[in-house]
């Protein structure tokens, strides 16, 4: 598949956060509580020759733990350090040495096992190749649908991330492996 043909069917992370503004303008979380979430014991997996490198990592938030992970599609691996190189340690206790990811050029595939993302988000995520795995089945609604009952948990149908893959994202920006 050519790269503007990929395009088409999976998002960055920029893209993401543009959506869940657009689809939930009026939310006083997600993406405006981020900051309340730590974020630890991140590790990485290099894939040099699929130009990738998976990122998990533990979330905590007020009462909970989640595993956030992303996929960063189309990384360029270099062969030293050098200047305006990020050098990781992956699982396998090798150095690898990327060109830094893009928030607005590098498509991600993500997931994160909070019930926001898995029922909100994973399966448009899927539909947009931006889902890491499989996505968790279909929702059934136990009440009905609006007017009369509770709203869709996402009526616009929206792919995008949760509050704790904002921060994890955030956070791989702040160590340099993402620039804006």
């Amino acid at each position: 598949m050519t790269k503007t043909l990929k395009m088409l069917f999976e998002d960055n992370l920029t893209q993401l956060k543009h959506n869940i503004e657009r689809g939930f303008p009026n939310t006083k979380k997600r993406q405006h509580i981020s900051n309340t979430i730590s974020i630890s014991n991140i590790r990485y997996t290099a894939y040099p020759r699929q130009h990738a490198v998976q990122i998990e990592a533990s979330a905590r938030g007020s009462t909970e733990n989640y595993e956030p992970i992303i996929l960063f599609v189309d990384t360029e691996f270099q062969e030293a350090d050098a200047p305006n190189v990020i050098t990781f340690k992956a699982i396998n206790g090798e150095d690898y040495h990327v060109s830094p990811v893009s928030r607005r050029m590098n498509n991600v595939q993500m997931s994160c096992d909070c019930m926001d993302y898995q029922w909100r988000f994973a399966s448009q995520n899927f539909q947009q190749d931006t889902q890491f795995g499989q996505p968790p089945p279909p929702y059934q609604r136990k009440t009905p649908p609006p007017p009369v009952g509770r709203p869709y948990a996402n009526p616009m149908e929206v792919s995008g991330m949760c509050k704790h893959l904002v921060r994890f994202a955030d956070q791989l920006q702040q160590v340099g492996i993402l620039i804006p």
